[in-house]
């Protein structure tokens, strides 16, 4: 089929444009024929060709322009944004450079239709991204610094309303995660140096047990070695110190079974901390419970585990809360610390439960007999196994002597604590049932007015057995 010369298949603007030569190959096809029919028939195909092949050029040639000017566009407005991310403060700077360099670049490109038009998009634009940027910088590092910016004339209209109303949100919410940040961190930070003091404070007490035999001892240089420990806060020296002094005074006082549940409860309810086991050394508990109590301290579970076998115990060894039950559960807790000190299983679900073992102490005639040796007002001074309350092994104080050095709780301002007022006093309710229960007395003492007979109590249980 013959081609229609006139039909060239190209555009009026097309056809204006003059035709380049074609390119060798296309040469060679048309000078391969030598019929004139077909000469002209390979010359028309030439030119077609040769005219596809130049458009496509062009094509090519126009997109790569295109490419590179979207390449240099993207790659100042990354330069931009990067700088004011750097520092929000340049932001001005920046937003100046736009508009000159976006002309510079669009000038580069030859028969741009709307120059004018297309230099205002892209600055805009590109003005508004850069202005964002500063922005939400500003807003994760310093709120006051976002807030100046947005309510800048000329960054506002840059960024619209739109963009300024999402961006002032923005702003509000890193504050707020900031500040829950700032809290969190502090904190973390306080319990951190709170650890750091009761680990510093657990050396210092293991320190004044004499690890040969077990007694107390006053190393020398302890109080001169806590007073330069930065680590440990000044309250805490002022309370070691107290106890050092109780410990020198009183010697490596009996456990008060009360005072112990107690502190157990307050432990596992996170109402104490190690620091308020330090004035029970040398008064209430011995060193070695204080030790135990303050390892619990690090292991709350166990802290609660130890609570719950405490009161399980209770509950069953002393139901009324009367001397003789509350004698055998001291028997009980008395027990059970050096059983915890060994690995004593403390979990209740656990078939070797160490609560089991409560059962064992049931209520004997010796607690009620008992002199009161649990009784939590008397000290270790006043006990009549050691009258005197001296404790020759850190040779602190002896009989005769009076000691006139103020302690350094009490420089500190912060003493030793004074007994509380006396409990109610067990031992005469007991003595005055015994007088009235011995056939031997001729007159027995009046019973308290809250006395109770404990003796017809006990009569009583006996004859149910």
């Amino acid at each position: 089929m013959a081609l229609d010369p006139q039909d060239t298949g190209t555009d009026d603007e097309a056809q204006a444009q003059p035709a380049a030569a074609p390119s060798p190959a296309l040469q060679d096809f048309q000078s391969a024929f030598t019929h004139p029919d077909a000469q002209d028939w390979a010359g028309e195909v030439s030119t077609r060709l040769n005219d596809y092949f130049q458009r496509r050029q062009l094509a090519d040639n126009n997109a790569a322009t295109g490419q590179q000017f979207v390449n240099d566009v993207d790659q100042f407005k990354s330069g931009m944004v990067k700088m004011v991310q750097a520092d929000p403060h340049a932001v001005h700077t920046a937003l100046d450079i736009v508009p000159p360099t976006i002309s510079g670049i669009i000038s580069n490109m030859p028969g741009v239709p709307d120059a004018e038009d297309h230099h205002a998009a892209i600055t805009g634009h590109m003005q508004s991204e850069i202005a964002a940027a500063a922005v939400t910088k500003a807003a994760e590092t310093h709120e006051d610094l976002a807030r100046s910016m947005l309510s800048d004339d000329r960054i506002k209209s840059v960024l619209g309303d739109d963009n300024h109303a999402a961006l002032s949100n923005y702003t509000d919410m890193q504050a707020s995660a900031r500040e829950r940040d700032a809290v969190a961190a502090r904190g973390q930070a306080a319990a951190v140096k709170a650890e750091i003091a009761d680990q510093s404070g657990r050396n210092y007490l293991g320190a004044l047990v004499d690890p040969n035999n077990g007694t107390p001892r006053s190393p020398p240089g302890w109080n001169q070695a806590i007073m330069a420990d930065m680590r440990v806060p000044p309250q805490d020296k002022v309370a070691l110190f107290n106890a050092h002094e109780q410990l020198g005074q009183n010697g490596d006082a009996q456990t008060d079974p009360h005072a112990l549940v107690d502190m157990v409860r307050r432990l596992a309810n996170g109402t104490a901390a190690q620091r308020d086991l330090y004035p029970m050394v040398g008064s209430r508990m011995s060193l070695a419970d204080v030790g135990t109590l303050s390892q619990a301290l690090r292991q709350p579970e166990a802290a609660g585990q130890l609570h719950d076998t405490l009161q399980s115990a209770r509950r069953q060894i002393a139901p009324n809360g009367d001397i003789a039950e509350v004698n055998a559960f001291g028997r009980f807790v008395n027990w059970l610390m050096p059983q915890v000190r060994k690995g004593a299983i403390l979990d209740p679900t656990h078939e070797d439960w160490v609560g089991h073992a409560a059962a064992n102490f049931g209520v004997t005639g010796n607690d009620l007999f008992s002199k009161g040796e649990y009784d939590p007002s008397r000290s270790f001074a006043a006990n009549a196994t050691n009258p005197a309350g001296v404790n020759k092994a850190m040779g602190m104080v002896g009989p005769g002597v009076t000691k006139s050095v103020k302690s350094l709780g009490e420089i500190f301002g912060n003493p030793v604590a004074k007994a509380g007022p006396p409990l109610k006093d067990y031992m005469a309710d007991y003595e005055a049932n015994q007088a009235r229960t011995n056939p031997t007395e001729t007159t027995a003492p009046p019973l308290g007015p809250e006395g109770k007979d404990y003796m017809a109590d006990y009569e009583a249980n006996q004859g149910k057995k």
